[in-house]
Formats: structure tokens, C-alpha cells, sequence
């Protein structure tokens, strides 16, 4: 089985006094840790209908990089970078792999009589065979995760010409 690791590592500050007869000062030490994040397909394939510009947005995932194109506007962009890579892997991981974050904390009435929401769709292949397929609208009604929310605006930052 192919899988996608991606080790992220994680510096912790931590700061501590010392009580002590002198008057030594506190001191500061670094403790490295390391994460490593299995994403358990080849690529991912995300796409982002951002309504407010009736445009689609796909953001594909392959070997360390993220492809993004738009449907319809001529909109390219390659991120090679690796922060961003893997900010983006834990993402879809918490939310649509492991599941460890639900996406809805709830639910309020029927929406506003919208014709048109923004959703993001994700799909997960594995040696060729789609094995994910889940679609989020985001809907007015819903209390989403803040963690969600924060994958969703690190979507349109992507998006964003510079």
C-alpha cells in the first residue's frame, strides 16, 4: 500500500524557574517534537465552488505539491512549499481521512432561501480507485468547527492573486 507521510515537527517553548539560594535567572528550553501525519492515499482532489465568484476552484495533491486551477478563470498556481503542503494534508486528514474533528457542531433551521452556497468536495484515490468522496455545503443554518472553518479560509487564502 502506497502511503503519503508527511512529518511535521513541532517546537514547543516551554519556560520554567528554578527556585534556588542564588539568584539564578529562569531559564528557556526547546523540546523537539515530532508528528507524523499517514495520509493513506496517492492524491487528493479538492474542489471549492466559492459562489461569490460562481467559479470552482480544484486543488489537486500529488507527490509533496498542490496543483490549483480554476474552472472558469484562468487561474494557475503550483505551491511547492512545504508548511503549506502539510498544513493542508492535516486538514483533510482531521476532517476527512481519520475524522478526528466533526466538520457540523450543529444544525438550526432550514437555510435562507439561497440559490447558491459555497461547497468543497474532496476525493481520495488510491492506486488509481477513488476510496473518498464526501461533499460539505456551507450552508447559513450551520454551526461549523472553528477548525473547519479555519481549512475553509486557508482555501480562499490559496486562491488569493498576489
Amino acid at each position: 500500500m502506497n502511503i503519503l507521510t508527511i512529518t511535521a515537527m513541532l517546537y514547543f517553548l516551554s519556560s520554567c524557574d528554578q527556585p534556588s539560594s542564588s539568584s539564578k535567572a529562569a531559564h528557556s528550553s526547546i523540546v523537539e517534537m515530532k508528528q507524523e501525519i499517514q495520509i493513506k492515499v496517492d492524491s487528493i482532489v479538492v474542489n471549492y465552488w466559492k459562489n461569490t465568484e460562481a467559479n470552482e476552484y480544484h486543488f489537486s495533491y500529488t507527490k509533496e505539491k498542490i496543483e490549483i486551477r480554476s474552472a472558469y478563470f484562468n487561474f494557475e498556481k503550483n505551491v511547492n512549499e512545504v508548511r503549506i503542503t502539510q498544513q493542508f494534508l492535516r486538514f483533510i486528514n482531521q476532517f476527512y481521512i481519520d475524522k478526528t474533528e466533526k466538520i457540523i457542531l450543529s444544525k438550526e433551521e432550514e437555510p435562507a432561501p439561497v440559490s447558491d452556497y459555497p461547497v468543497i468536495s474532496v476525493l481520495g484515490y488510491l492506486n488509481g480507485k477513488k476510496i473518498i468522496e464526501e461533499k460539505t455545503n456551507i450552508y447559513s443554518n450551520i454551526k461549523f468547527n472553528p477548525q473547519f472553518l479555519e481549512f475553509y479560509e486557508f482555501l480562499d487564502s490559496l486562491i488569493k492573486e498576489e
